[in-house]
């Protein structure tokens, strides 16, 4: 399996619980997602699922901060650099 479908697969398995958001989150099914040094790159075909991809940042956001998959995302169309997201990762809490 490409890498590239892991992580969507990941993004899509974190809210598989919830069909609404999985509705939401369908642009990325469009993009292509990968990943190195460090940085999480999600290309998209056009400027229109940019804006889609960018309007639902704060659902994808989450599995990928809690999991700190990357320090940072590249938003791109056609290979060609839109802007870059900070994606921190969450704090985790310690059981005592």
């Amino acid at each position: 399996m490409p890498i590239t479908s892991q992580l969507c697969q990941l993004i899509f398995d974190y809210y598989r619980e919830s069909p609404t958001d999985l509705l939401q989150l369908q642009p990325l099914m469009h993009c292509q997602i990968s990943r190195a040094w460090g940085t999480l790159r999600i290309n998209c075909p056009d400027a229109s699922t940019l804006a889609r991809v960018k309007q639902i940042f704060p659902l994808w956001q989450d599995p990928l901060s809690l999991l700190r998959v990357s320090k940072k995302v590249k938003l791109q169309v056609n290979g060609q650099l839109d802007s870059i997201l900070p994606l921190n990762g969450l704090p985790l809490t310690k059981n005592l």
